[in-house]
């Protein structure tokens, strides 16, 4: 099955609203994936590598899930490349959309040039590592 009209906006209107900053996506328990959560029902977008062996061959996709508000699958659309160019290029940008959102691509972007923009030294040493002193199997203190 190919995009229709409907899926086109909707993903548009997806792609758009998080590049706006309002759509608020997060990771899953599957990798690769990610999923909004709306009131009348969930999404979730994936990728798949592509993927050899003897006995298949799986080229690199994408794929929109949409669920209802009960968490049944309502429907499904997979597009492998080159298969299907232009439901891979929407599902990819989608893909790509919500994996910068999620890991705040721009925002990690900005704070780092305005922290290199600063007169002041940047750089030193690496994130504390874990308090090496602590003992799980000591009682906790309350």
């Amino acid at each position: 099955m190919s995009l229709n009209d409907k899926y086109i906006k909707l993903i548009n209107s997806l792609i758009n609203r998080t590049e706006e900053g309002d759509v608020e996506w997060r990771d899953t328990s599957t990798s690769k994936q990610f999923a909004v959560y709306l009131d009348s029902g969930n999404i979730t977008v994936d990728y798949y590598p592509e993927s050899r062996s003897r006995q298949s061959e799986r080229p690199e996709g994408y794929s929109i899930t949409i669920f209802n508000d009960e968490g049944n699958k309502v429907d499904e659309i997979k597009a492998a490349r080159p298969e299907n160019n232009e439901d891979y290029d929407i599902l990819k940008e989608l893909y790509s959309t919500a994996k910068r959102s999620y890991l705040k691509v721009d925002e990690t972007i900005d704070g780092m040039i305005s922290e290199i923009s600063e007169e002041d030294r940047v750089g030193g040493e690496p994130p504390s590592e874990p308090d090496e002193s602590f003992d799980p199997d000591d009682p906790l203190p309350f």
